[in-house]
């Protein structure tokens, strides 16, 4: 987009914003000399595609990699004194 003046920008930067496309950008100029950079952002700005959904998380594909020792649950013999 070609650059425009400082003046321009500021009666109509929601115009100017919303025209642009995603990744696309407009300088803003004054006295002759780049004051500024308007960049609209895209979808990967957000983290997010628009229309893409996360994919759906499975139950069980963990299995088998938590270690579980035999007797975990048992009382301790330091406590058996207060144990019925």
């Amino acid at each position: 987009m070609a650059p425009i003046t400082l003046e321009q920008a500021q009666a109509r930067l929601p115009d100017l914003v919303h025209s642009l496309k995603p990744g696309e950008n407009v300088v803003i100029v004054e006295n002759g000399k780049a004051l500024a950079v308007v960049t609209k952002a895209g979808p990967e700005a957000s983290g997010e595609t628009p229309g893409m959904e996360r994919p759906r998380r499975q139950l069980g594909t963990m299995r088998g990699t938590v270690l579980s020792m035999d007797g975990f649950n048992d009382p301790l013999e330091e406590f058996a004194e207060y144990g019925p």
